[in-house]
């Protein structure tokens, strides 16, 4: 038992040092709110976020949340009354998550629906989620997002399993809509869609208006060796076997220890001089995603 315990950790202390090297370095949106902030822990997170009588606002969490004793525990926010929040996780983790919803068009994850909404920061630990109606979007965080922007969230561990036709299905988000951005988030859970519908280890569905983008899905690991650092797992679904920093410059690998130099993008410094980033696109099989690192 222990052991199983310390692997988690250690795992999910990786993610973590992963989600830095995703974290976007230009057109970050300005979280210092001059609105009053909740602080929120597990003695209030349920009193202002519950389903019956969400109050939107603007929240921080200051200690991680345990939801096991809600269970099930029913979305936040829904098509008739959509939740509009900023809130602010700050690295802090969301257990005991679990989620089993049948009606139809129900938006079900710990989020139903979100609107004008700004949500980052948040390590969702082994979420469970299903949904079992038809028409019912289904993400570990939220099921539909309108106007809204999720960044820098993990699903570590969890399932997110849908068998209603025509519900899209993501690790993070089941639909992002109207100009909403799903970005430097990653999933190491299993994503399932018994039927007919839109599936996807982010976000099951985007429309025109809408980016997710600098995304890793099924993240294996990350290291260290001679002065490169390793990437592996998959990207915009996608196979990526690895990525190294080299020269300044971004490097995918292909096979074993053999790496193809011309897919290599230039790295940019920031304007403060502290971070890196990659200027461009990089493509692995012909597929372009945009990839972020961190100092």
């Amino acid at each position: 038992m222990k052991k199983n315990q310390a692997d988690v950790q250690q795992r999910q202390s990786r993610v973590l040092k992963q989600l830095a090297f995703l974290t976007a370095l230009a057109g970050a949106p300005n979280w210092n709110s001059q609105a009053e902030v909740i602080q929120l822990d597990n003695s209030n997170f349920v009193q202002y976020l519950n389903a019956d009588q969400p109050v939107n606002g603007t929240y921080q969490l200051s200690d991680n949340i345990d939801l096991s004793r809600y269970a099930p525990w029913k979305p936040v926010g829904n098509a008739s009354t959509p939740l509009t929040v900023t809130l602010d996780g700050n690295y802090r983790i969301i257990s005991g998550l679990n989620v089993a919803t049948s009606s139809n068009n129900t938006a079900s994850g710990l989020f139903g629906m979100l609107l004008d909404s700004q949500v980052r920061q948040i390590i969702l630990r082994q979420p469970q989620v299903s949904s079992s109606g038809p028409s019912s979007p289904t993400g570990a965080l939220v099921g539909e997002l309108w106007r809204s922007r999720v960044e820098e969230i993990v699903n570590f561990n969890g399932t997110v399993t849908t068998t209603g036709d025509v519900s899209d299905t993501g690790g993070i988000t089941g639909k992002a809509r109207d100009n909403s951005v799903v970005r430097n988030t990653i999933n190491t859970g299993s994503i399932t869609a018994i039927t007919k519908s839109n599936v996807a280890g982010i976000s099951g569905s985007a429309d025109q208006q809408s980016s997710v983008a600098s995304n890793l899905n099924e993240v294996s690991d990350m290291t260290h060796f001679n002065g490169k650092v390793y990437l592996t797992g998959k990207a915009g679904n996608h196979t990526l076997i690895g990525l190294y920093l080299l020269h300044n410059q971004i490097y995918y690998s292909t096979k074993g220890a053999r790496y193809e130099e011309e897919l290599g993008q230039r790295i940019v410094m920031s304007p403060d001089g502290k971070k890196l980033y990659v200027a461009g696109v990089g493509r692995d099989g012909g597929n372009p995603y945009s990839v972020f690192v961190r100092q």
